[in-house]
């Protein structure tokens, strides 16, 4: 779980870096747009709401891209696809509840350099340039996925 939480703020600070694209400001919170859902995401921390962050992310298609990248048998398998979803998001609500959420209080984000994740059009990566009140800036790359619910940020394993 430790490396799950090491990426878990990687995917936090990266929605808070911005960088020359679009201004978070111009952007709306929502669902629309690949940029709307990290957004989402960061507001949802900012609440600390966890069923707000859970919200904002697919496990599913997490679970989907670390099967495939872990190249098993049982990436296609509907049952341990649902497992393994399961055990994402039951891992990403204790790192919330025993970490606590990350702080995005006076962090403004600016999105660049939006390109086709693995060569498809539903998952895009995202470049982030963060902002913070103190005048540093951090610069992350976040992976979004189409759903049929919209764009929802997704965790992919190193």
């Amino acid at each position: 779980m430790k490396s799950r939480a090491c990426i878990l703020v990687s995917v936090i600070l990266l929605v808070l870096s911005g960088c020359g694209g679009s201004d978070s400001s111009s952007i709306r919170h929502d669902f629309d747009t690949p940029e709307g859902a990290v957004l989402c995401l960061e507001d949802a921390y900012r609440a600390k709401d966890i069923e707000a962050a859970v919200r904002c992310k697919d496990f599913t298609m997490e679970a989907t891209l670390m099967l495939q990248r872990l190249q098993t048998d049982s990436s296609g398998d509907p049952k341990i696809l649902a497992q393994t979803a399961e055990l994402l998001e039951l891992g990403f609500r204790s790192e919330m509840k025993n970490s606590d959420f990350p702080d995005f209080r006076d962090i403004v984000s600016t999105f660049s350099d939006k390109n086709p994740f693995q060569g498809r059009d539903d998952i895009v990566e995202l470049t982030e340039k963060c902002r913070h009140a103190d005048g540093r800036t951090t610069t992350n790359k976040l992976v979004v996925a189409k759903t049929a619910n919209g764009w929802k940020v997704v965790t992919v394993p190193d």
